[in-house]
């Protein structure tokens, strides 16, 4: 129980991390397919 009540803060910091990655990595390939479709 107590270590379930320590990490739980833990867990949706490193989610809320992975997702922005993701993000992020979803916007650069879409910029460097938007790139070299124009460039």
């Amino acid at each position: 129980m107590g270590s379930q009540s320590l990490e739980q803060p833990i867990m949706p910091a490193t989610a809320n991390r992975r997702t922005t990655g993701i993000r992020v990595l979803t916007f650069g390939y879409f910029f460097m397919m938007l790139s070299y479709l124009y460039f």
